[in-house]
């Protein structure tokens, strides 16, 4: 059995329980990583994490693994009565608030970055293995033919091909109406505008917005005019084609790293988790000012934007292996685990 990941706010744990008792292995391809700040940030206004509750403080107290604390805040991973459920069944992860932290058999990483960031995480180095992803290949491929794709991109859009293209990956409304207590603003659409607007204030590049997995394109087609294109291709093949890219603390950044495009990272919610805080090529800012500020350098200083470029070159076989072979690596991986087990298994 092969999953993207193993989420316990999903189901994923389930199956794989279900898997060992038949006698079937299960493998991990994830696309994406994360450690405990992050699973914090979800869910510490969640009143079912919260240690006010007396039968999370008394679950708590007898794990005290499942606790985490931040900046003198402190959190349980899940509510009481899901890790009494959890534990009765025998699913509760190693390593409670890393993601990828479970029971199977192997995890495929797509980068050298991927998997030193799972190791860590406390992930054991005997369930990872580095094969690369199909989307390196993706990419691979897209920067093989990118003066191509690139013309086919800007007739389909009827964009100026002599131009430059920014990327932006719009970031999901995480305001959940009622606003984040560090983020500058509590209205979705004003934050919209806020992000798109310095982006078109250079006239040497035209602006492509990829929505998020959760978007509906029907409900963004208003952002199209002469300069702002909502795309609906898959992101992984426009990160290759584009000069600058704009994303919010999202796992897509880590491609671009990879394809060695400079990236503006504007934490706009003020998650601060600190994923890229270590490549120079990935500016990070968390207000307006300073996001304002970085995109008019790197649109109109040519020496800042070279170095930027640079830079980021440095880190992209870190963070991707673009050799075109992933595909490769990955099935090899996937047909030698089956033979051994199944060895194993005839014994």
């Amino acid at each position: 059995m092969i999953q993207g990941g193993d989420n316990i706010g999903h189901n994923n744990s389930i199956f794989i329980n279900i898997c060992h008792k038949n006698n079937i292995p299960s493998v991990l391809i994830p696309a994406w990583m994360a450690g405990p700040l992050e699973a914090f940030e979800a869910y510490k206004d969640n009143p079912a994490n919260s240690l006010e509750k007396t039968t999370n403080k008394i679950i708590g107290y007898l794990f005290p693994y499942l606790l985490f604390e931040h900046l003198g805040e402190k959190i349980i991973r899940w509510d009481s009565a899901h890790i009494a459920i959890m534990y009765l069944i025998g699913l509760i992860p190693p390593k409670p608030w890393a993601l990828h932290s479970g029971y199977a058999d192997c995890i495929f990483a797509e980068s050298h970055a991927m998997y030193d960031y799972m190791i860590k995480e406390g992930l054991p180095a005997s369930q990872i293995k580095l094969v690369g992803s199909i989307h390196n290949d993706i990419m691979s491929e897209v920067l093989s033919k990118k003066e191509i794709l690139k013309k086919y991109i800007c007739k389909k859009y009827n964009i100026d091909q002599s131009n430059g293209i920014i990327l932006t990956a719009l970031p999901p409304d995480q305001l959940y109406g009622s606003g984040r207590p560090d983020c500058e603003f509590n209205d979705y659409n004003d934050l919209l505008s806020k992000w798109i607007n310095p982006l078109l204030k250079s006239d040497k590049y035209n602006v492509i917005i990829s929505l998020h997995p959760s978007h509906q394109i029907e409900d963004y087609e208003h952002l199209n005019n002469h300069r702002v294109t909502v795309s609906d291709e898959r992101i992984i093949d426009l990160i290759p084609l584009c000069d600058i890219f704009v994303a919010s603390i999202s796992a897509t950044i880590q491609w671009a790293i990879a394809c060695g495009k400079p990236v503006i990272n504007y934490d706009v919610y003020r998650f601060r988790y600190t994923d890229y805080e270590e490549v120079r090529g990935v500016v990070y800012v968390d207000n307006m000012s300073e996001y304002v500020e970085v995109i008019t350098r790197i649109t109109n200083n040519t020496k800042y934007y070279e170095n930027i470029c640079k830079i980021q070159k440095i880190y992209s076989n870190y963070w991707g292996v673009l050799d075109g072979k992933s595909g490769e690596r990955i099935a090899d991986a996937i047909n030698g685990y089956m033979k051994t087990f199944t060895i194993s298994e005839l014994k």
